[in-house]
C-alpha cells in the first residue's frame, strides 16, 4: 500500500513552516530537533520557535559569526584557556534591549536534545546557573547546587569550603 501524495506533501509543509507556525502537537516533534544557521546551531524549543545561533567557540572571527564586545571576547579565550575542548559554545541571549553572552560546554553533539542530561552549567555565570537550549532557549535557569570551581573566575571557591 503506497501512502497518500497529500501525506507527504503535508510532512513537507510542516518541516519547511519550522516550530514558529504548527501546532503545539507537531512542536512536540521538533523538540530536540539542531538546524544549521550558517556556521551556528538553533535548536527547536519545546514551547515553540528557536534559540538563538548557537556558536563553537572555534568558530569566533569567521564570516556570520556574531562580533563580541573586547570585555565579551576576553571572557571567552579566558574561559577557552581552561577548557580545552572542541565542544565549547557561546551563544548571545537576548537582554534588556541588548545581549548576553552565555559560554558552556555541552560535552556532545546532541545539545539540542529534550531530555535529561541537556542542561548544561554556565560557565561565565553565576555558579549555579544552567542553560537548557532545548527547554528555554532565550533565558537561563538555576541549579540547586554548583558546578566545580572555575579557576577563571577570580575569587570563586569550591562550594564545600
Amino acid at each position: 500500500m503506497s501512502r497518500p501524495f497529500g501525506a507527504v506533501v503535508s510532512a513537507f509543509a510542516v518541516f519547511a513552516a519550522g516550530p514558529p507556525s504548527i501546532s503545539v502537537h507537531a512542536q512536540q516533534y521538533f523538540v530536540g530537533k539542531a538546524f544549521r544557521s550558517g556556521y551556528g546551531i538553533r535548536c527547536a524549543v519545546r514551547w515553540g520557535g528557536k534559540t538563538p545561533p548557537i556558536f563553537r567557540a572555534a568558530d569566533y572571527g569567521k564570516p556570520g559569526v556574531p562580533a563580541l564586545h573586547d570585555g565579551e571576547l576576553r571572557e571567552l579565550r579566558t574561559i577557552e584557556k581552561y577548557v580545552m575542548t572542541p565542544t565549547l559554545r557561546f551563544v548571545l541571549l537576548p537582554y534588556g534591549g541588548s545581549h548576553r553572552l552565555i559560554v558552556f560546554d555541552p560535552l556532545r553533539a546532541d545539545m539540542c536534545a529534550a531530555n535529561t542530561g541537556s542542561e548544561f552549567y554556565v560557565l561565565n555565570g553565576a555558579c549555579n546557573e544552567l542553560y537548557y537550549p532545548a527547554e528555554y532557549g532565550d533565558s537561563t535557569n538555576a541549579s540547586t547546587g554548583c558546578q566545580a570551581p572555575r579557576p577563571w573566575v577570580h575569587g570563586e571557591v569550591s562550594p564545600t569550603h
